[in-house]
């Protein structure tokens, strides 16, 4: 499940979209989606996509694109919380 993303640069001051994902497997897993070609655009927007915020997904520049993930980021963090408050809440439940 993937729980923050945002708009940073690499170690070599390169546009990245950054994705954490929680995962059972691993805890928590970082991928950096490099922006500097088309097809890295691309690949991001399709990983924005698969959140199914309801925002519409496009890359103008970069000061759009940024303000973009914020928006997405809030709502991905948003049912991150609410997720974890369900599974606490079950195992609760459980334990009763």
């Amino acid at each position: 499940m993937i729980i923050y993303v945002c708009l940073t640069a690499n170690e070599k001051d390169e546009p990245i979209l950054r994705v954490v994902e929680d995962s059972k497997v691993n805890n928590l897993t970082r991928h950096d989606i490099l922006l500097t070609s088309g097809f890295g655009l691309h690949l991001a927007n399709y990983t924005l996509r698969l959140l199914d915020t309801g925002i519409d997904i496009k890359f103008e520049n970069f000061k759009q694109y940024d303000r973009l993930i914020k928006d997405v980021n809030e709502i991905v963090t948003e049912r991150a919380k609410k997720m974890y408050n369900l599974c606490e809440s079950v195992k609760l439940a459980a334990n009763s």
